[in-house]
């Protein structure tokens, strides 16, 4: 079977096997909150989440699932809390890892939570792995024997006003007012970026990309893989080479199959091909190096690995064990040796 690119995603999404409770009427006030919960859902470039609350007249309690993508670990969550006056929720999170080796790893934070009518706000988030607010959606609880038609099952997160949702195991596109532009119809479908998502067309066992806005085809669905549209490029795995080449908004491939790998994880649907200008690729196994979004090739295939650019540096390694910054011109600065 071809690469899944969210794979991962969807596991972590559909790891529980009931949920508190079923209640879809709208939150208008606190009293409509009491004895309420269910199923919340959250997701960006960094986390996915998501939790089983109840909540009651003395607070919250439940259980959840957290997975942090740029370091492959997942956490069992505890969640307790208590309500405020105002009716906002002061709450504790225990996060114990499910990694192997790591089950001994544990950390309890302290945030707030607010309910609304299809969200749930977090604010003051701060774990070790995420400092920040969080947005939660209400979804679906996968094991419900009664499931509310007006909720998706899953969503990967807002990114350009649109969102990637769940519904009866296809995905489909909404935008910022929970209308669908995409139906439900997809196998698969990726992070919306620049105007465009990719798919999978289980039929052909192949990926394409579509024009959100339009709900039109703008690269056919004959690819082993691509990326996600950034700086106007994307990148598509031939299927008869096995290698990667560069495609156009036009479907146009302006580089023919090349580069033996390109800095994209699969389980990371977040992540970009070019990022600043630069997109890392290799030409060879430990051979990496940078293009330019003119296709030049500016910073030479030195290195063991090259991770993308991000506030103008980009972490390398050339001989597997010290990694440092260099800038886009190839040169260290930071952690040099």
């Amino acid at each position: 079977m071809n690469i899944n690119i969210l794979s991962t995603f969807i596991i972590v999404l559909y790891l529980f096997s009931s949920c508190g409770s079923d209640n879809n009427n709208s939150v208008k006030n606190i009293e409509a909150i009491k004895a309420s919960g269910g199923c919340y859902n959250t997701s960006n470039e960094k986390i996915i989440e998501m939790v089983n609350v109840v909540f009651d007249e003395k607070g919250v309690t439940g259980t959840g699932k957290r997975s942090y993508l740029l370091y492959s670990e997942s956490f069992d969550l505890n969640i307790s809390g208590k309500i405020n006056k105002g009716g906002s929720y002061d709450v504790a999170i225990t996060a114990n890892s499910t990694m192997e080796g790591r089950e001994k790893v544990s950390e309890t934070t302290y945030e707030t939570w607010v309910i609304k009518e299809k969200t749930l706000e977090v604010n003051n988030r701060n774990s070790s792995h995420y400092i920040g607010n969080l947005t939660y959606i209400k979804v679906n609880c996968e094991g419900s024997t009664k499931k509310d038609s007006a909720l998706y099952d899953a969503f990967l997160g807002f990114h350009e006003g649109y969102a990637a949702v769940i519904k009866n195991g296809k995905w489909g596109i909404v935008n910022k007012n929970w209308e669908q532009v995409i139906p439900c119809n997809y196998y698969e479908l990726g992070n919306v970026s620049e105007g465009a998502v990719k798919f999978y067309n289980e039929n052909l066992g192949r990926y394409g990309i579509l024009d959100v806005a339009e709900n039109k085809v703008l690269v056919e669905a004959k690819y082993t893989h691509v990326t996600s549209f950034s700086e106007g490029f994307a990148a598509a795995l031939d299927d008869a080479s096995g290698k990667w080449a560069i495609i156009n908004r036009k479907g146009e491939m302006v580089v023919q199959p090349t580069y033996w790998s390109v800095s994209f994880y699969p389980q990371n649907p977040y992540l970009m091909f070019f990022n600043e200008g630069m997109a890392n690729v290799a030409i060879g196994d430990a051979k990496w190096g940078f293009i330019n979004t003119k296709l030049e090739n500016v910073i030479p295939f030195q290195f063991i690995f090259a991770e993308p650019f991000k506030d103008g540096m980009a972490k390398v390694n050339k001989n597997g064990h010290d990694w440092y910054y260099i800038d886009k011109t190839g040169k260290c600065v930071k952690d040099c040796k």
